[in-house]
């Protein structure tokens, strides 16, 4: 599980989530959060080597998006919501 936020000028700070506590906090050199319809948005960020992309719906708190590398590309699916 990972905490993600995003701030007023578009950056993203995430952070992973542990049994124990939280992870360190990271800030991807490069990131794009945007809305595509109305309860439906999109994540993008680089951080080296992974790039993640995803699409999140509000109306059914559904996750589904792309990390890639390289060297891999995974799909996942999951579901979030606003904390």
């Amino acid at each position: 599980m990972y905490h993600h936020t995003f701030n007023a000028d578009g950056s993203i700070v995430y952070r992973g989530a542990t049994f124990s506590g939280r992870g360190s906090r990271i800030r991807p050199g490069r990131s794009f959060f945007g809305r595509l319809s109305p309860g439906l948005f999109v994540v993008s960020y680089l951080n080296p080597p992974y790039t993640l992309t995803a699409f999140l719906d509000s109306s059914t708190g559904k996750v589904r998006g792309i990390v890639s590398s390289d060297k891999m590309w995974t799909r996942f699916a999951g579901s979030w919501r606003f904390v």
